[in-house]
């Protein structure tokens, strides 16, 4: 059970007779009625239990969308996110979510419906349970490093019926 409110505010523009549209979100989900995985009570077990305190996922992202010229899209974003929950040992970030993020996406097509997309995603550390109980040689940091994504894709449209794809 979960209780989900937020707002959306969106404006398009017009710059060098281009459209494009800024975006931003804030949205907030309170966890009411939660199953918890806790990784942190045991680096051996993992605890299954009914949420007891609080559980909580804010999210706010901003986004830019542009035609920098023509056929030429751009995506660029930015998402914050602060996700908690109650465990036995305190209210902690969950696992394995990365507070930050931040997104690029390049994309264009040409008049013969060739297509062309490039996309990087930025992601910061994430909090990696408590491993201080294992044998030393088997223990990591609190926090993974940051780390980027970059994919690419060709795209070949033959008329409405199929496409050739490498990426």
């Amino acid at each position: 059970v979960a209780w989900n409110y937020g707002m959306n505010f969106s404006q398009d523009f017009r710059v060098n007779y281009r459209s494009g549209t800024i975006t931003l979100d804030y949205f907030i989900t309170d966890f009411r009625n939660q199953a918890v995985l806790d990784l942190d009570a045991s680096p051996r077990e993992a605890n299954i239990y009914a949420l007891q305190g609080r559980s909580f996922a804010k999210s706010l992202q901003a986004q830019v969308d542009y035609q920098l010229i023509r056929r030429f899209d751009v995506r660029i974003a930015y998402r914050w996110l602060d996700v908690k929950t109650d465990y036995l040992s305190g209210l902690l970030p969950r696992p394995l979510i990365s507070r930050h993020r931040a997104f690029a996406n390049f994309a264009y097509e040409t008049k013969n419906k060739w297509k062309f997309d490039g996309t990087v995603q930025w992601l910061s550390g994430q909090r990696i349970p408590d491993l201080s109980q294992n044998p030393t040689g088997y223990q990591l940091a609190g926090y993974a490093p940051d780390y980027a994504l970059v994919n690419m894709q060709v795209t070949k449209d033959f008329g409405n019926r199929w496409s050739v794809y490498i990426g």
